[in-house]
């Protein structure tokens, strides 16, 4: 059976041009990584440039939320999007959990960590800043924005 996807993932700070060149004609899924604190921040922005042409569906990154303040995690995401990239959020959850529950730290609250991946994991941030999420919307993706000045929807 051909390889046809790198499925656990690249390493961010060892992914150079060699490991792109090796794995670019085989790798037929998305290209993976991790962006799991300000600390990557250089050498994820680095991966992001050698895949520039590769296309924005193909490139994952997953964005680790719940381990720093909500600003630099949020921060994370929108750089991830800025970038070309698709990022999908994953609360922090301790490696010893006995429950899959996220570890609520900082300023985060449960109900936040879940809003934020979800924002980012349904591809939200294609159509609504996280400001405008609203967990309870009983809307469409495209959903229409209120203008008050007019008083109609637009």
């Amino acid at each position: 059976m051909p390889l046809l996807d790198a499925n656990s993932g690249f390493e961010p700070r060892t992914f150079d041009d060699e490991v792109f060149a090796r794995w670019r004609p085989i790798n037929r899924g998305a290209w993976r990584f991790a962006y799991d604190d300000q600390a990557e921040r250089q050498y994820v922005e680095r991966v992001m440039r050698m895949l520039r042409p590769v296309p924005q569906r193909k490139k994952r990154v997953y964005v680790l939320i719940g381990n720093e303040p909500m600003a630099a995690c949020i921060e994370r995401l929108r750089e991830v999007i800025g970038w070309g990239g698709e990022p999908h959020a994953q609360p922090y959850i301790k490696l010893n959990a006995l429950e899959k529950k996220p570890n609520v730290r900082f300023d985060w609250t449960e109900t936040s960590l879940r809003d934020v991946a979800r924002w980012a994991n349904r591809y939200l941030w294609r159509y609504c800043t996280l400001d405008e999420y609203r967990r309870a919307a009983k809307t469409s993706r495209r959903a229409e924005r209120y203008d008050a000045e007019t008083g109609l929807f637009a």
